[in-house]
């Protein structure tokens, strides 16, 4: 076999220094002359002293003593300027290097072009210049081409990807969440999206794969991209705990859609705890949109598409509202495919009647509904309804809601909504501020069968959405709360450890004062093995598709990049990826998915 000098471990000893005048260079970590400057590959004393005999000692020699000891420091200190020198501009480069990179992670996170790295260098240097050029030849040397920025974006993908290998080898139970969308440039863009938990309760959240698909997208295209992923990160189905869907029928479809391809998988290696639910932010968008106030909406629209469609009709309306001191400046537009904007368009729309009457009638066109009392009757109650469905839609909006928080919401609008029934039934109108001001300058004289009709048919969509989740009603109250759940209704293997539980006054004690995810880490592994892992499974479940935006553009520009690059389309990188897909309340929308 052959022999390793690097594994032997030689370790430079200090009396070389004044016996053979060698010291050690912290660089190379090898022996280094301080006489000639070569280097020694092996820090062993045969080889010191031989180079040393042979080339130094009959001139050297005669240093004794004191003088032997005042010439190897000189020597020393030579070295060390040298090797400060060195290990200087060493760390320069290295900070230069490393500052490059994380300019290069800024860019792909805010989706922008590769080629703005140029951009952003010459906006450095001409602050550097200003405030200490001095300096400025170090910010020089940062590479910010667009050929460095799309390689180092391309680099960094792949260590985000490592990352997340290292976590879910740790994860007891993970989950997933799929959408499907096509972007501008008729690409289907698969995104998946994991959850998962570790034994010391530590999650993980985050962008596992974005796939383009070129071709078909029905459930079996998908459903090979997914065990792809599931492959390539070496996750077992066995750990998967739920799959959360945007509810297309690719996805939905129970035979031959992604769900009837997992459960088809599923049942050929014998599981069947694995849950499938309808992204809770999707079902409540269609909630909303399976409402008939078209009545009501079209009017609005044509109205908001004739002021603001002229230039001049919408600078002559801005000016109107400026005379009349209104607190509001302009008039938005309706867009479909995001969710809070049928109620703020209507409540602006409702604020602001009086000066769009004033408006519509200077310019001879005229709408009889602003004047029908009926029709104002119900856009009041419709500005109310939709303030109330856009509160309920940014409470689930956000990464740290557990499953138990989004049933908890939904079934508390429910009982609003039965609420609101019984009310609306005996004319009283307190939980619809504009509504009853409305009735309350008209005399109450108003026919609420609209109304009323609104909240029937709101509360039976509400009622028969989510399924998913009542049917893991029992597991989600006894995750939310084991103090306080019947014993009677607990799965028979957790029976014995929840009696346990609601026993420990300490452990009680530590649930009144700790987040969920946090109580169930006092849990002992020991004491409570079956509890812990039923919670770390309820922990590790998706309630929405719609849950990340800081990470989406730049996992999206590192996945993506071999492609991009081919084609040389650099410049329409960031629409082509869009700036995020998630429901963040100031993003634009660049995917057919809803957003807020």
């Amino acid at each position: 076999m052959k022999r390793k000098v690097d594994r032997e471990c030689r370790v430079f000893n200090k009396l070389w220094e004044l016996k053979y005048f060698f010291a050690k260079d912290e660089l190379k970590q090898k022996a280094y002359c301080l006489i000639c400057h070569e280097h020694l590959s092996v820090m062993k004393e045969y080889n010191i002293r031989r180079h040393y005999e042979t080339n130094h000692a009959p001139i050297y020699s005669k240093y004794t003593g004191k003088l032997r000891e005042d010439k190897v420091e000189s020597l020393k200190r030579t070295l060390q300027i040298q090797q400060g020198l060195i290990k200087k501009n060493f760390e320069n480069n290295e900070n230069v290097t490393r500052a490059g990179y994380e300019i290069t992670k800024i860019i792909s996170q805010h989706g922008k072009p590769f080629s703005d790295g140029m951009y952003i260098k010459n906006c450095i240097i001409e602050a550097v210049n200003c405030l200490c050029p001095l300096n400025s030849s170090l910010f020089d040397g940062i590479s910010l081409s667009a050929s460095s920025v799309s390689r180092r974006t391309e680099e960094l993908g792949k260590k985000y990807i490592l990352q997340i290998c290292e976590k879910t080898s740790n994860m007891l139970w993970y989950s997933l969440a799929l959408d499907e969308s096509v972007d501008i440039s008729g690409t289907s863009q698969l995104l998946i999206f994991i959850r998962g938990v570790d034994e010391n309760i530590s999650i993980t959240e985050e962008l596992a794969s974005v796939c383009s698909i070129h071709g078909t997208t029905t459930g079996k295209d998908i459903f090979d991209e997914l065990e792809q992923t599931i492959s390539d990160y070496n996750l077992e189905w066995e750990k998967l705990s739920c799959v959360t869907i945007d509810g297309a029928k690719n996805m939905a479809g129970s035979k031959k859609g992604l769900v009837g391809q997992i459960t088809n998988k599923l049942e050929e290696l014998h599981i069947s705890n694995t849950l499938f639910i309808h992204c809770i932010l999707h079902q409540h968008a269609l909630c909303a949109k399976a409402l008939n106030i078209s009545c009501v909406l079209n009017p609005v629209i044509r109205i908001i598409n004739f002021v603001r469609g002229s230039s001049l009709n919408h600078r002559q309306f801005k000016v109107l509202l400026d005379d009349f001191g209104s607190e509001y400046f302009d008039l938005p537009y309706y867009t479909a495919v995001r969710w809070l904007s049928c109620g703020n368009v209507l409540n602006r729309f409702y604020k602001l009647r009086s000066e769009i009457d004033i408006f519509l009638t200077s310019k001879n066109n005229y709408y009889p509904e602003l004047s029908d009392l009926a029709w104002l009757s119900k856009l009041s109650f419709l500005v109310d309804v939709t303030t109330h469905m856009n509160e309920l839609n940014l409470k689930l909006q956000g990464k740290e809601n557990l499953i138990c928080d989004f049933y908890r919401i939904i079934k508390a609008f429910r009982q609003k909504l039965m609420l609101f029934e019984s009310q609306l039934g005996v004319r009283q109108f307190s939980h619809f501020s504009c509504f009853k001001s409305f009735c309350e300058a008209n005399c109450n004289e108003i026919d609420i069968t609209f109304q009323i009709g609104i909240i029937k048919e709101l509360k039976h969509h509400f009622l028969h959405k989510f399924s998913e989740l009542d049917k893991i009603e029992s597991d989600i109250i006894l995750f939310e709360n084991p103090f306080s759940c019947n014993v009677e209704n607990v799965q028979h293997e957790l029976q014995l450890e929840v009696i346990d539980l609601q026993s420990n006054e300490q452990l009680k004690d530590c649930h009144r004062r700790t987040k969920l995810a946090e109580f169930y880490e006092y849990l002992k592994d020991d004491e409570f093995p079956r509890l812990k892992n039923f919670a770390i499974k309820m922990i590790s479940i998706f309630g929405t598709t719609y849950q990340f935006s800081e990470y989406l553009t730049f996992s999206r520009r590192s996945n993506s990049f071999g492609e991009e690059q081919k084609m040389k389309t650099d410049k329409k990188v960031t629409k082509k990826l869009g700036k995020n897909s998630s429901c963040g309340k100031e993003t634009e929308p660049v995917y057919t998915s809803q957003t807020s």
